[in-house]
């Protein structure tokens, strides 16, 4: 059977889907289940870099602790469930794998308005949540309990609930501002915590790596342009243009054709002209090319606005590509996992942020005009918004040392052919 398998210590890129032995043969009270989905764990992340050793039993290159699935074979003594029953659970070790030998007694059913892949995110933090709150705790109606160390996910979870509804009439703006009060709070909370924490869900001190720093702040800003894009242009075509979703769809298009076009060339790009000198150019051709869609009216050619967009669309992605790989230049392999969930959520909330800009741009222009109707004029102040604050990223890249990334560009020396032995005849 298959499973993820950790070749070596390190970062995810350690991790390869290997052919394992079959699971061994069922005892009285277990079953054989085909894991349909499993779920990724602070554990996980901490046994891919070696910092975690499963219990004796479970192999240490196998991780996966919470797992959802199909029962394919029972135990002679397990009644409890049945061949084909959905089911998920808990297990120390081995759940990402093709297939997984567990007790009955640690599985449960599942309910029937989840998905395998929801109910394999359930057991790890909820079911132990509610065993530390309600079995260990014995909390019951009317008591308090204070919860300490939730500032980062209820923080993240605040600002991303905020800027995804502010400015976009969803609900109340008080509740929008106080969802964005809350969220900045718990972040500040949360940052005073994980600079004294042994080993912090997100490590701030990753920040103190210059090409890191540079990557996460710079390319946050720059990424508002990248989530607005995709919020701003199907209004503007769609309401302020009266297109059909169809032809916004077949303009907007365009951007993605430049984004895979550039996927085949940045590397090349890159190793030409050097990191430093790619990145701060183009995050002023790259926002210069999304403030120039201020410029598209009603009566505006086709071919141009798609030549805005393809070109756009490259120069977009080249300059993600750059900042995704400067992230990781200068980083050890214990640091790859931490620095990849620090980055996940910098550009998941940058992205919305780029979404509650470009409504509030689009917004203050309603409220200055004293209607509610959506022109199409009023979109050329959110892009030349959105483009200017794109553009504010390249003044956290000038910091950056000339040779940043220089680790990720050079090309490996070339092996000089051995010499051929020859002898006189």
């Amino acid at each position: 059977m298959k499973a993820v398998y950790i070749k070596e210590f390190g970062g995810p890129e350690k991790l390869e889907l290997r052919e394992i032995p079959n699971p061994p043969k069922l005892q009285n009270n277990q079953v054989l289940l085909r894991v349909k989905a499993a779920g990724v764990n602070r554990a996980d992340l901490l046994q891919v870099g070696g910092n975690y050793a499963p219990p004796s039993g479970y192999s240490p290159n196998i991780p996966g602790l919470e797992f959802a699935g199909e029962i394919v074979e029972t135990g002679q003594n397990a009644s409890t469930y049945f061949v084909g029953d959905r089911v998920f659970g808990i297990t120390a070790g081995e759940a990402q794998a093709e297939f997984l030998v567990i007790d009955q007694s640690l599985l449960a059913r599942i309910p029937d308005n989840l998905t395998f892949a929801e109910a394999a995110a359930v057991p790890e933090v909820f079911v132990t949540a509610h065993d530390a709150l309600f079995t260990q705790g014995g909390l019951s109606k009317g008591e308090s309990v204070l919860i300490h160390a939730v500032g980062s996910g209820v923080g993240l979870a605040g600002l991303a609930f905020g800027f995804t509804t502010i400015g976009q009439d969803l609900m109340p703006a008080s509740i929008s501002i106080s969802m964005l009060a809350v969220g900045t709070a718990a972040i500040v909370i949360y940052v005073i915590h994980a600079r004294d924490a042994t080993a912090p869900l997100i490590d701030l001190k990753l920040l103190s790596v210059p090409t890191f720093r540079a990557s996460v702040v710079g390319g946050s800003i720059f990424r508002i342009g990248i989530g607005a894009m995709p919020f701003l242009l199907p209004l503007l075509f769609q309401i302020g243009f009266g297109m059909t979703p169809l032809q916004s769809g077949l303009l907007t298009f365009a951007g993605a054709v430049g984004a895979m076009a550039m996927r085949a060339n940045a590397a090349r790009i890159l190793r030409r002209f050097g990191i430093k000198r790619v990145v701060l150019i183009n995050s002023i051709v790259a926002s210069g090319f999304i403030a120039a869609c201020a410029l598209f009216r009603p009566e505006t050619p086709y071919w141009f606005i798609l030549s805005v967009l393809l070109i756009g669309g490259l120069f977009r992605a080249l300059q993600f590509t750059s900042l995704n790989s400067l992230a990781f230049a200068d980083l050890g392999s214990s640091q790859m996992s931490q620095a990849t969930s620090f980055t996940s959520v910098a550009q998941q909330l940058s992205i919305t942020a780029g979404v509650a800009i470009a409504a509030l741009a689009l917004e203050s222009v309603r409220y200055v005009r004293g209607d509610d109707l959506i022109l199409a004029s009023d979109f050329m102040f959110a892009f030349l918004v959105i483009g200017g604050l794109s553009a504010c990223s390249i003044f956290f890249l000038l910091r950056l040392p000339i040779d940043a990334g220089a680790s990720l560009t050079a090309k490996p020396p070339i092996e000089a052919p051995e010499a051929e032995s020859t002898r006189e005849i």
